[in-house]
């Protein structure tokens, strides 16, 4: 799809004196510029124009104060004063001396977590224990040469290019075969070359080419020196597997949307509730233990039918016609809209929606590039005629720049039209209604043999594309038409202990159950067998409406049944407190009554109409941040469920568990052992983050020690978390008269993208540093200490090879640990 450039992107637009120069000499520069910025001196901001926001205007920045240059690669680069190739650099733009160019760094790096974690020599990654399985994986092998590797070359120019736009024009013409004189496939950014092909036959030899284009009449010389070769298992080479990955994707016609890539044409209409659903791709090339592989992971982008200014006028009707006044309905409007993603539909692209603009409308102004003065109206009906606006009264929706804007200089918002936006994604509501997540699910949660053959069919579709297939054998890659197979193992399934009632009189009562294969131990009480340890709960209440009261006391009867069965006594609740409607600030007043007008409340039960997160929120805050109180939230819809007896059995298991009781146990052999659990939220609108730490203090790992910190920045978060290790080992020294524990097994949850070399290099030593003060303060040795880092969000997929093409869901307990994972780990 041949979509025009966003407004802003358009090089008619942008002055010459907007795009970066980019300056290059051997000597340092010294001194400072005579320019000053403007932007810097106060010059008001230009409003963006609708699409994207421009580039600022540039004066002549000093080396001191000028911000980053990201070139169009995206590399951050060092801006240097300009020289004329003679000898001495001094700032003013006189600098001497042949220009050099340092290894760019690694772009988007820190997004791959490549660490190194594995020392020199590492012992074998893989297990021994449980039984061998084969499984399918959604990894594909991508074939290369024996000794391939990818040569990386500095281009220098004669006369000297400061405008990458025309250097990327100059090297263009040698992207051609070697065999009709060009350099093969490579790939350009402006200062260094990387290609496959090896061009030169030493480190001192040079290539010299001469090129021209015909916005400069005058030849230019190319000389190309070899700077470095990368093997596979180089870092800096991942940036380039990528940009090979993802040009191919563009050579199937995709969409971009944010990271991956999106299929328009083959979209899925759910007109019942006005959306539709665009496949999509997320893929990554990447060294693993079995070689270059080939990572497909199949994605949808929810797009609903409806545009931004139809939700906001079907919503303005509604509140008109309940009387709202009008700052009020632009309030719910902007609780509504911001926040969300939205879809232009002129060209495809994805913008977070901050805020909305009431005082602008299609006929508002603002200035193109070259200070020519037109409002949005006009701007859209020259540049997308196709995409009439009608509505010249509404609004105009903000979408801040993100860091990465900033950086590149884009600093100002961008002021989109609600009629040419569409909402992406689905609201609470929507996941709410059973029928539509029910038909969005047949798509959106595919079973593994129709995951296996789509994915499949993707590479298939990607390999058999000629274009595609080109560009490949130009890098001197094929990749397999087949999904990857793998040997993985099943570890044996634990046991369950439990308390066995009918264990005869004087034997342990103490019983080992065993856990079927697809782990589920849902019945397992069944038989005689209760918790191991319960507290009666005796004073508590429950919190409804008045609506909801129906079918309470049935409720209550089988929960006391439920319970009484598996060894928990729950007697009658104290009170009853009906609420005439279901609002958040209800439901926190009524706890605070309940708790004054009741004594040693140790439970507060709350029945919720829906699944409103403000009314569950309010009572949890409430309840343990007032109160330290435990409560249980129910939805009313289950208090009447045909399966209200199974429901009451789950839950009456945890209200023992916030109680204090221990519902079943696992056998650990492990003596003086600490397990230590830490997630990170960054929700809330607050100032910074919130770091939670829990940490086991007994031998049955059923107590526990908690303990919270906030933090704004990684280095503070580092600090917080060795001081919160101390709290821990603390806390477990009291529980265990004196002692400290032997070992410790650390699992780290909230690990961003990118933020695994920090977690390594810099968390793991705050913490270690700690444990060495507090056992050298104790005379002990150093405690085991081992770290699991939890990563939920990865596109690896596994599944239980059952035949020839044909899989299903693997075993609870399979472990792969060779062939995908990282040679570096």
């Amino acid at each position: 799809m041949n979509n025009p450039p966003p407004p802003g992107d358009n090089p008619q637009d942008r002055p010459s004196s907007s795009r970066p120069q980019h300056f290059s000499v051997k000597g340092r520069a010294r001194g400072r510029s005579s320019g000053k910025d403007k932007e810097s001196e106060g010059a008001p901001l230009r409003v963006s124009p609708p699409g994207r926001a421009l580039e600022p205007r540039m004066g002549s920045l000093s080396l001191a104060d000028s911000p980053p240059t990201i070139d169009p690669s995206g590399h951050q680069l060092t801006r240097y004063a300009r020289g004329d190739g003679n000898g001495n650099g001094n700032g003013h733009g006189n600098g001497n001396g042949a220009p050099t160019v340092a290894r760019p760094p690694i772009r988007n790096a820190d997004r791959y977590d490549f660490v190194q974690s594995r020392g020199d020599n590492p012992t074998p990654k893989g297990g021994e224990s449980g039984r061998e399985v084969s499984l399918y994986s959604n990894y594909f092998s991508v074939k290369t040469g024996q000794d391939w590797r990818i040569y990386q070359y500095r281009v220098d120019f004669s006369p000297v290019v400061d405008d990458i736009s025309v250097r990327r024009k100059l090297i263009q013409n040698f992207q051609k075969p070697i065999s009709d004189g060009g350099l093969g496939k490579f790939i350009f950014d402006g200062y260094s070359l990387w290609t496959a092909n090896k061009l030169t036959v030493g480190r001192e030899d040079v290539i010299t080419l001469t090129a021209s284009i015909p916005s400069e009449p005058t030849p230019f010389t190319l000389t190309i020196k070899l700077v470095d070769e990368l093997v596979p298992t180089d870092p800096h080479i991942l940036i380039l597997y990528n940009n090979i990955a993802r040009s191919c994707l563009r050579m199937l016609r995709l969409v971009q949307m944010g990271r991956n890539y999106f299929d328009p044409s083959t979209s899925i209409e759910v007109a019942q509730f006005k959306l539709k659903l665009w496949p999509g791709f997320i893929t990554t090339l990447r060294q693993h233990d079995a070689g270059l592989l080939y990572c497909v992971e199949l994605t949808h982008k929810v797009i609903r039918l409806e545009t931004v200014f139809e939700i906001m006028m079907n919503m303005r009707s509604g509140m008109q016609n309940r009387g709202l006044p009008l700052n009020q309905i632009k309030e719910a409007l902007a609780k509504e809209i911001c926040g969300t993603i939205v879809l232009t539909v002129y060209n495809n692209r994805t913008y977070r929606i901050d805020d909305i603009e009431w005082n602008d409308n299609p006929n508002s102004k603002f200035k193109l590039a070259d200070g020519t003065d037109i409002s949005f109206l006009d701007y859209y009906t020259k540049r997308y005629p196709k995409h009439p606006i009608i509505n010249l009264k509404q609004p105009l929706l903000i979408s801040n720049p993100k860091a990465r804007d900033i950086r590149m200089g884009k600093t100002e918002p961008v002021k989109l039209i609600p009629e040419l936006c569409q909402m992406t994604g689905l609201t609470e509501q929507m996941k709410s209604n059973f029928q539509l997540m029910k038909d969005l699910g047949t798509h959106l949660f595919q079973v593994p043999q129709v995951k296996l053959e789509n994915t499949a069919s993707f590479v298939r579709r990607l390999t058999d594309n000629a274009e595609v297939k080109s560009e490949l054998q130009g890098w001197g890659m094929e990749i397999s038409r087949a999904p990857l197979c793998l040997q993985g193992r099943v570890l044996k399934a634990d046991t369950v202990q439990l308390v066995n009632t009918r264990a005869p009189p004087g034997q342990n009562k103490l019983a080992a159950l065993n856990v079927d294969e697809k782990g589920d131990f849902t019945n397992i009480f069944r038989g005689g067998y209760h918790m191991l340890s319960s507290i009666p709960l005796n004073n508590w209440v429950i919190i409804c409406t008045s609506r909801d009261a129906q079918g309470l006391d049935n409720l209550v009867h089988i929960m006391q049944t439920v319970a009484r069965q598996i060894g928990f006594i729950i007697s009658r609740q104290a009170d009853t407190v009906l609420l005439p409607g279901a609002f958040p600030d209800a439901y926190s007043k009524t706890v605070t009554q309940v708790m004054n007008k009741h004594q040693n409340i140790q439970m507060v039960f709350v029945v919720l109409p829906n699944q409103r997160l403000d009314s569950y929120a309010a009572v949890k805050k409430k309840c343990y941040l007032e109160y330290g109180v435990p409560s249980q939230c129910m939805l009313a819809k289950n208090v009447v469920s045909r399966s209200v007896k199974t429901i009451a059995t789950k839950m009456v298991i945890q209200m023992n568990a916030k109680l204090g009781g221990e519902c079943w146990n696992v056998h650990i052999p492990l003596q003086k052992l600490m397990i230590v659990g830490f997630d990170v939220h960054h929700g809330g609108g607050g100032p910074g983050s919130i770091g939670a730490m829990v940490a086991t203090t007994t031998a049955s790992f059923a107590s526990f020690y908690s303990t919270v910190s906030f933090f704004k920045s990684r280095e503070e978060l580092s600090v917080n978390m060795s001081a919160d290790m101390g709290k821990c080992i603390k806390a477990y020294r009291k529980m265990n008269g004196g002692a400290l524990p032997n070992r410790i097994v650390f699992y780290r949850d909230g690990v961003g993208e990118g933020q695994l070399s920090f977690v390594y290099n810099t968390e793991v030593e705050a913490m270690k540093s700690r444990l060495q003060e507090v056992y050298a303060a104790e005379g002990k040795d150093e405690p085991m200490f081992s770290i699991i880092v939890c990563s939920k969000r990865i596109n690896t997929r596994i599944m239980l090879k059952t035949g020839q093409n044909k899989c299903e869901n693997p075993f609870p307990g399979t472990v792969v640990d060779s062939q995908i994972t990282l040679p570096e780990r």
